[in-house]
């Protein structure tokens, strides 16, 4: 299902997002597999379906109904009231057909990437064939249960309204009754509507299900069932249809709209094409002449010949007289040339007969044989209806899948109203282009959300088993994902390079971190943090610099400042080649300030890029030069001709001095220094057990031993400079002095400094401030308290490695969040990534587009998320008022197929249908021939 259209596929309409529930399968996934399994799913109803339960029982009205055996949705009471705003006590006296599809149509929309801002940018059209309503009966005999919400719940028009209503759609919305044809009437008005440009996208479904013994006696009467519950299409044992609940929604757009490129595309719609009977031999009974004007009425506004299709999903409810009025006037259409042949088949042997829905489940059907290339065994025994025994018949029936012939492209879908309204619609395949074919080992984010906790764990169970079952690249998965999803309140993410990864990390329980405590409605306060000196290295953020977007753009936009003023490139250094790169960033202090303003700066304007926009900034040393050029407070060229200044200054200071890193309080170790009685200097304090020492190497050295006689933890830091002590006043004096015109500028968010650990003012940026800031010590710990006292709850490091994130953490723990854009010696995409995903657990509103793939995006179909459904049901109907188990659907093989590919004519003996039987359908087959040489002299 990729995105890139032929010139020929562009001006058609697509299907650009599906889905459905049928009797023995939640979704079109599991629809396929019973298709292609040649299963039949069919069902007594149980004591859950209580008035069809009392019905079958009662000594009186269940002799005279044929069957209640049925296709059956396995939960039609459940329903997620909640998450489509709809209250308790309304959705008890809602429809179950309202109900399903509301969430019907929630899971067309994400198969096909579509969020309600995106609904609310286009003009939707709602179109729903629908046929009884069975849940007015149960409450309307026993009129003390009828209230305020009993209309409005069970109105017809609503099928349509209420998903207008609840997603706020404003074109045009329709509930059609053409009774077996409803749906794909339905879907005919709705390409009338695109294609006269009154809506930019149209929602188009159907519904049915069975809760009243009222329809099942009326059929029975009138000797329409089978008691078999099952359709026996094409079979000469076909004795009447099985009835079936059903439920599917496609969703279509125009291809040439811009839009399309952002969903997948199923398949397309070639044409579809509407006719009445007028009056012919009975209201209700088929008109063959009427069927095969509307197929080839379909073919020709198709522009394509009866040979141009593989398959037609027949109508075929399994009635003997039916059966044989369709039978031949689809050989009429389709076997006219010499040799002629199509596949036909119908979903109705496998599920039943859904009535108003049958037509969308039909062309569902149709759909995945196009996506799949196969056509499902047609689950019906033999003996086949004696019309494929005939030497010139064209059809054929798949007795096992059966490959798609590859050099068709189409495929037909009947559906006839018994009231003389038919409908066929011809479905084209799109063949995928563009996507990645192959795993790339590129690191992608995978996030995943849910309006509610318990369906993250289901989601992600689904999302590990469709990519289990399915290949190709992951980056399509997480386009998806990113672009086309509502991003809800619970949310949890992950990080893979290959399916395997992603399907170990989607199964392993996920390790939520305690909530941080905000008010309702607000996120957590950012505060970013600016690593400095000793972090950086050749090749840092690599994977963030050869990618397009806005991290080169602004490291570039440095470096072209950089250039200009110190005849140095950092893109040169930092990702060139690495001979003498790492020496000159770890010991010329010039460079590797001007190397680290320029990756911050950038690493900085992708996040701001991604949506995150601090609520404050603190850096480290040369790193809070880089946060208050990111607020503002300094601009981008001043910024860097004080960190030009700055380092040259600093590595001007010939002198061999040293640092260590000593696992001490600030008071012990101060006590400690005045005992050695030596020059040495508080350089940061760090945390309150990370205090940073300075001086002469010597000096630093005796202060090493000591802490090891003493068995301190320290770490000598990798410089040859006494960093942030008084060997640098002579350089903080030069400073000052040059950095005195600085222009300051009121900053978008404050930043706390380095020299007492408090919010800096905007006017205490002068000269001074910078000619201290390089001999006196850095007070991040402070600087930190400051933070967290304002509010800061995620302190974001916006630097090469995990460094002040790791400060932050061991001080402040469960607190507050601590992350680490990059980490040194890890893929750069992968560390910026894993802190995107923990941004996004947090509920930020994230912009993920800095993060799409070089290649054009692709968008696929997803297993949509999970409703949290609970059981409604009207008290009137005391079989249904407890909770009950969900009734089973009783899913059976058919009979096995024999081995050959299609069926030939049979010349053995089967058993036939009653001579009454025949006759009916040779007077039948008589009134045909009469109106098909009417056709023919029109």
């Amino acid at each position: 299902m990729g995105q890139r259209m032929t010139s020929a596929e562009q001006g058609r309409f697509a299907v650009v997002g599906a889905a459905g529930r049928f009797p023995g399968a939640a979704d079109l996934g599991e629809y396929w597999r019973l298709l292609v399994e040649g299963r039949v799913a069919a069902a007594e109803p149980d004591a859950s379906r209580g008035d069809l339960w009392k019905a079958a029982r009662d000594p009186v009205l269940g002799p005279k109904i044929t069957t209640l055996r049925a296709g059956y949705l396995s939960d039609v009471a459940g329903f997620d009231a909640e998450y489509f705003s709809v209250s308790p006590r309304e959705a008890l006296k809602l429809d179950p057909q309202q109900r399903l599809l509301l969430e019907v149509t929630h899971d067309a929309l994400e198969d096909g990437g579509i969020t309600r801002a995106e609904l609310q940018r286009s003009n939707v059209g709602v179109f729903i064939g629908v046929g009884s309503s069975d849940y007015m009966s149960l409450d309307s005999g026993q009129k003390q249960h009828v209230d305020g919400y009993f209309g409005i719940g069970n109105s017809h028009n609503l099928l349509a309204g209420r998903i207008s209503y609840f997603l706020n759609l404003k074109g045009p919305s329709l509930a059609i009754d053409t009774a077996c044809s409803s749906s794909l009437t339905a879907l005919h008005f709705a390409m009338q509507s695109l294609r006269g440009g009154e809506i930019d996208l149209a929602i188009v479904g159907g519904v049915n299900v069975i809760l009243s013994a009222d329809l099942p006696l009326a059929f029975s009467q009138a000797k329409m069932l089978s008691p078999s519950g099952r359709c026996k299409t094409f079979s000469a044992e076909a004795d009447g249809y099985g009835r079936a609940e059903g439920v599917a929604v496609v969703v279509l757009r125009r291809v040439a709209s811009e839009a399309l490129a952002r969903h997948p595309v199923r398949c397309f719609i070639a044409s579809t094409a509407i006719n009445q009977d007028g009056r012919s031999n009975g209201i209700a009974a088929p008109n063959g002449a009427s069927q095969i004007r509307v197929i080839r009425s379909a073919l020709e506004r198709a522009g394509l010949s009866p040979a141009d299709i593989a398959y037609v999903e027949a109508h075929g409810t399994g009635t003997p007289l039916g059966d044989a009025i369709e039978l031949n006037a689809l050989q009429e259409v389709f076997g006219g040339a010499p040799g002629a042949s199509c596949f036909v088949g119908s979903a109705k042997a496998s599920i039943g007969h859904a009535e108003a829905a049958a037509g969308l489940c039909g062309l569902l059907k149709g759909m995945l044989i196009l996506e799949h290339g196969v056509i499902p065994p047609h689950p019906v025994q033999r003996p086949h209806a004696p019309f494929f025994r005939a030497d010139d018949c064209a059809l054929r029936i798949a007795e096992q899948a059966l490959p798609l012939p590859e050099h068709l492209r189409h495929v037909g879908i009947s559906s006839f109203g018994f009231g003389g309204s038919n409908a066929h619609v011809v479905l084209e395949r799109h063949v995928p282009q563009g996507l990645a074919a192959v795993e790339t080992g590129r690191p992608v984010l995978l996030p995943l959300s849910s309006h509610f906790a318990g369906g993250l764990a289901e989601d992600a169970a689904a999302l590990a088993s469709h990519l289990a079952a399915s290949e190709g690249a992951l980056e399509p998965v997480s386009d998806t994902l990113m672009f086309t999803r509502e991003h809800l309140t619970h949310r949890r993410s992950c990080v893979a390079r290959t399916r395997a990864e992603a399907i170990e990390a989607l199964r392993k329980e996920h390790a939520q971190a305690a909530p941080l405590p905000v008010a309702a409605g607000e996120k957590p306060k950012v505060a970013f943090m600016f690593t400095g000196q000793g972090s950086q290295y050749v090749g840092m953020g690599r994977d963030l610099y050869e990618a397009p977007g806005p991290f080169r753009d602004a490291f570039d936009a440095c470096d072209a400042l950089i250039l200009q003023r110190a005849g140095v490139s950092m893109a040169q250094l930092v990702y060139g080649p690495a001979e003498g790169g790492n020496e000159r960033l770890t010991g010329d202090t010039h460079a590797a300030q001007l190397s680290l303003f320029a990756f911050e700066y950038a690493l900085a304007s992708l996040w701001t890029a991604l949506g995150v926009t601090p609520a404050f900034g603190i850096g480290h040393s040369v790193g809070e030069l880089v946060a208050h050029t990111v607020s503002g407070s300094l601009s981008l060229a001043d910024g860097v001709a004080l960190v030009d200044e700055r380092g040259r200054l600093m590595q001007s200071v010939s002198h061999d001095g040293a640092m260590v890193a000593v696992s001490m309080d600030l008071a012990s170790l101060t006590a400690l220094l005045r005992e050695l009685g030596e020059p040495l200097h508080v350089a940061a304090v760090n945390g309150r057990q990370r205090v940073v020492v300075s001086g002469e190497r010597q000096v630093v050295e005796h202060l090493c031993k000591r802490l090891e006689r003493e068995q301190v933890r320290f770490r000598a830091l990798r410089t040859r400079h006494a960093f942030h002590s008084p060997t640098f006043d002579d350089a903080a004096a030069r400073l000052a002095e040059r950095s005195r015109n600085l222009a300051i500028g009121a900053g978008a968010f404050p930043v706390v400094g380095n020299l007492d650990g408090a919010v800096v003012p905007p006017g205490a940026l002068g000269g001074d401030y910078w000619g201290r800031h390089i001999a006196m010590p850095v007070q991040f710990s402070r600087g930190v308290e400051t933070l967290t006292g304002l509010g800061a709850q995620v302190f974001l490091e916006i630097g090469p490695d995990r460094v002040l994130s790791q400060l932050v953490a061991a001080d402040h723990g469960a607190r507050v969040r601590a992350l680490s854009s990059v980490v040194r010696d890890r893929d750069a995409r992968e560390s910026l990534l894993r802190a995107v995903g923990a941004m996004y657990e947090l509920g930020f509103d994230l912009d993920f587009a800095p993060l799409g793939h070089a290649a054009p995006p692709g968008r696929i179909s997803l297993p949509a998320r999970r409703l949290a459904r609970k059981r409604y049901w009207t008290a009137s109907a005391t079989d249904l008022s407890a909770p009950m188990p969900s009734a089973p659907v009783h899913v059976t093989p058919a009979h096995p197929p024999p081995r050959e590919r299609a069926v030939i004519p049979d010349t053995g003996t089967h058993g036939e249908p009653d001579a009454a039987v025949h006759a009916l359908i040779d007077r039948q087959i008589n009134v045909m021939r009469q109106q098909l040489a009417l056709l023919d002299d029109q």
